[in-house]
């Protein structure tokens, strides 16, 4: 079953508010939901299952603007196998019930930013079949859109 939860956080101190998009992975998918305002994919986690991320098993997680001619807003891999180590993202290898955080470091193009109301879909790609974890993307609302 994959379930898909949203919190939102504000940071008093920066007056940026965060928002997580969290999603309970144990198969391939795409789940869509609304930008509440101006920013961009600040980070995606994985809290891993039993299973390695490694050559066989682990994920691919693209972020899309779908409002945006598609525009690929984060693109990170967990693990080393086919999905996860697609051409140009971020690789790390995760331990089984460890977890990892990939930085997403393009956000200074406006083509890599969003739009309050934009319309955003996570897709995830798995290698093998046995991985499972919870995947957390994080977005950034920091007013500077696209």
């Amino acid at each position: 079953m994959t379930t898909i939860e949203t919190t939102t956080r504000d940071r008093v101190a920066s007056r940026e508010e965060q928002k997580e998009v969290r999603i309970v992975a144990d198969a391939d998918g795409l789940y869509q939901f609304s930008a509440d305002s101006a920013g961009y994919v600040e980070k995606v986690i994985l809290s891993n299952g039993a299973v390695a991320c490694d050559g066989d098993n682990g994920y691919e997680v693209a972020v899309y603007n779908r409002s945006d001619s598609d525009n690929k807003l984060a693109y990170v891999g967990f693990g080393s196998g086919t999905e996860a180590a697609k051409a140009d993202d971020t690789d790390v290898a995760v331990a089984a019930y460890e977890t990892a955080t990939i930085i997403n470091e393009t956000n200074a193009e406006s083509s890599d930013r969003c739009a309050a109301g934009d319309l955003l879909e996570i897709e995830v790609d798995r290698d093998g079949t046995t991985v499972r974890g919870t995947i957390t993307v994080i977005m950034n609302y920091d007013g500077i859109g696209r």
